[in-house]
């Protein structure tokens, strides 16, 4: 490796290692830090199911599910519950029917004017060829404008209905947290697009200027390598040396020697700018990669977890991600470098992979 890209990766790395420094090693102390008073809580409309076949042997699941749901979310979530009396005043105003409350262009347009950032319905009718009660049960972003959940249960019209619909209960109150916490896939197409962009989808401002400033820097030192490495390799591909005529009317070098000593120059400048070239090009392509999986495995912002929910055990399969400063010994030096280092528990088993660059 030469001095020179040995030079360039040991400053951008660097520059990455001063700015986390600077941060706590542990993100959920940063989570934990934000003044409640600056928490802006997400608003949630709580629908009742729609009776379809206004069937009144199965009112009873109109309200239900929505119910246990919202009993279940608002002990891990804190959160607006818009009253039904909004919704039944907007309702009225726009002269919408029961019918309504299943109609996901209606919904979008109801939950804007409510201010609210989602919506839990679904609807139940029974289906006369199966015999059984078929119940769906969404949950609606306003916000994004899409369908977080969609699932579908059906039961025959016994006891099993009442088993059928807490399944959807229980899917509905695991996929809610979808409405409170940026999800992980948001943030990775996001910080595809743009480095850094992802981690302000999940509110975590300060990775995402490190990882923006970081990968952007690479990107320039990448570009701007790459422009030199084409000048002076066409600066070698064009020379021409003076050349002159002999005697006996054959072309000949004017100065052999200094032709010669001008051509390894030539060649070793365009050597040297296309080293250059590459180990900015991989710089870049490891920060950009870090940004994807620190932005897809970091937690989110905790304004809307409760704290007991934060503090809970991890669980099995739980998977953390950091990106810590380290260094690598070579056999001459030692180069600082920033390392992306993943651990998971999964069945009792610890796992850790780390890698430097």
């Amino acid at each position: 490796m030469s001095y020179h890209l040995r030079k360039g990766i040991h400053n951008l790395v660097l520059f990455l290692m001063v700015v986390t420094s600077l941060l706590p090693a542990n993100a959920q102390v940063i989570k934990n830090t934000v003044p409640q008073e600056e928490i802006v809580l997400k608003r949630v409309i709580f629908l009742p199911f729609y009776n379809q076949d206004s069937n009144v042997d199965y009112a009873w699941i109109e309200t239900s599910i929505t119910l246990w749901l919202d009993d279940a979310a608002s002990k891990k979530y804190r959160y607006i519950k818009i009253p039904e009396s909004a919704w039944r005043e907007y309702m009225e105003n726009k002269t919408l029917t029961n019918a309504d409350l299943y109609d996901e262009v209606k919904l979008a347009q109801l939950g804007k004017a409510l201010g609210a950032d989602g919506i839990v319905y679904g609807r139940f009718v029974y289906d006369k060829e199966t015999n059984k009660m078929m119940v769906d049960g969404k949950i609606l972003s306003v916000i994004d404008k899409t369908i977080l959940a969609d699932k579908r249960v059906e039961a025959p019209l016994d006891f099993k209905i009442f088993d059928a619909t807490e399944d959807l209960g229980v899917y509905l109150s695991e996929r809610i947290k979808d409405l409170f916490l940026p999800t992980d896939e948001g943030a990775l197409w996001r910080s595809a697009l743009a480095p850094g962009w992802g981690f302000f989808y999940k509110q975590q401002e300060t990775w995402g200027y490190i990882h923006a400033s970081a990968t952007g820097t690479a990107f320039v030192l990448a570009l701007f390598g790459s422009i030199n490495f084409y000048i002076k390799k066409n600066a070698y591909l064009e020379y021409k040396p003076e050349h002159v005529i002999t005697p006996s009317g054959e072309t000949a070098l004017y100065d052999p020697d200094a032709a010669t000593a001008k051509f390894n120059e030539l060649e070793n400048n365009a050597t040297k700018a296309g080293k250059l070239a590459r180990g900015a090009m991989y710089a870049f392509l490891i920060l950009y990669t870090a940004n994807l999986l620190h932005s897809y495995f970091i937690e989110p912002d905790a304004g809307n977890i409760q704290i007991s929910y934060l503090d809970a055990a991890p669980q099995e399969g739980d998977i953390r991600f950091a990106l810590t400063p380290g260094f690598w010994p070579d056999q001459n030096s030692v180069i600082a470098g920033a390392g992306v280092t993943s651990t998971a528990d999964l069945d009792g088993v610890n796992f850790s992979l780390s890698f430097y660059y």
